[in-house]
């Protein structure tokens, strides 16, 4: 009897490891957080900067061999900063009700990007995954959207164009990672989800044409996805 067990688990294996390998696609969305480090343009005071909402959609295609994955794909997301401004000192002790005008601008980048993922995952129970993620993502640079805020007065604006490439690099690279929980609802269908995060390699910026001054700005993104994969 154990002998029939021993061949029929023989028989079996080869089975097993084939279905850890072959291809998949999957698609996922998610939103965070964005910011970016010192974004010091000349020419404007800045207060406190802070972080406000981003968004994502990626399709990706892989190959998984064993417990290795291997992903490219195309992906939309977004990235910026909100940033405090003072606009100017208009204190007059005679008129001390006048008080100084401030307010705030969040700057939006759009980005398409095709990453390059490694990835491994870390069985957790018999539908359950644990899947470690780092890569590299090239991105386009397509635009820039502003919303300014002058006390109770917004306008919004936007660079695309020869404009934003006067003043921004259009192609761009990011160190990516993420960690992901996936669950097996079938043998072809999973659905996963978890934090993930871009950081921005190399500067976006370039340096003004007119004064040489070149300052630092590498965007980053931390949030939130959930997706579906699909085993070919």
């Amino acid at each position: 009897m154990k002998k029939l067990r021993y061949l029929a688990a023989a028989l079996c294996l080869p089975a097993l490891t084939h279905a850890q390998n072959g291809f998949y696609l999957s698609a996922s969305g998610g939103a965070g957080i964005t910011n970016a480090s010192k974004p010091e343009p000349p020419g404007i005071i800045l207060e406190d900067k802070s972080a406000f909402m981003h968004y994502s959609a990626r399709l990706n295609a892989g190959y998984q061999m064993n417990r290795w994955r291997f992903q490219t794909g195309i992906q939309y997301f977004t990235s910026g900063f909100k940033r405090d401004l003072v606009f100017g000192n208009d204190f007059n002790p005679a008129t001390p009700d006048i008080v100084n005008p401030s307010g705030d601008q969040r700057v939006t980048f759009h980005h398409i990007g095709i990453p390059v993922q490694v990835g491994y995952a870390l069985p957790l129970g018999n539908r359950l995954k644990l899947v470690p993620t780092l890569g590299l993502l090239t991105t386009y640079n397509i635009s820039a959207s502003m919303r300014t805020r002058e006390g109770s007065i917004k306008h919004t604006s936007s660079l695309t164009g020869a404009d934003f490439s006067s003043q921004y690099n259009r192609i761009s690279f990011w160190g990516t990672a993420a960690v992901h929980l996936e669950y097996r609802l079938s043998n072809k269908v999973s659905l996963f989800g978890g934090p993930s995060a871009n950081y921005m390699i190399g500067n976006l910026a370039k340096p003004s044409v007119n004064s040489g001054f070149s300052y630092s700005q590498r965007n980053y993104t931390i949030g939130f996805e959930l997706g579906i994969k699909l085993e070919l």
